[in-house]
């Protein structure tokens, strides 16, 4: 996915302190379906991953150098995701080492 610089209403600045991040140390990754990628390197080198949907802050995480993030967003009835996905489907982002983001999906159970 390509990156740009980060800009608009997510995630707010008191989310950010709290990861020890600022907006200039955030990338913006291109959106899949309704969703966008945001990641950061904080000061003490943990790595972090956010997810917006419809400009809405949906999860985030960190991990320490040497470890890829995971962020996993879960589609559910009033999620704009669920325009494209099945409700129960999980929609997993994780930012690599090289800088990319890669999204997988697993839909939804099957009910019996």
């Amino acid at each position: 996915m390509s990156a740009a610089q980060a800009t608009g209403g997510f995630p707010a600045d008191s989310a950010l302190d709290w990861y020890g991040l600022t907006r200039q140390q955030l990338t913006a990754f291109q959106a899949f379906e309704a969703a966008r990628p945001w990641a950061g390197v904080n000061d003490e080198g943990a790595q972090c991953l956010f997810v917006a949907v419809a400009a809405e802050w949906a999860a985030a995480g960190c991990t320490p150098a040497g470890l890829d993030p995971v962020v996993d967003v879960t589609v559910t009835a009033d999620s704009p995701l669920s325009d494209d996905l099945e409700v129960g489907s999980v929609v997993r982002f994780t930012r690599h080492g090289d800088g990319a983001v890669e999204v997988y999906v697993a839909p939804a159970a099957a009910e019996d």
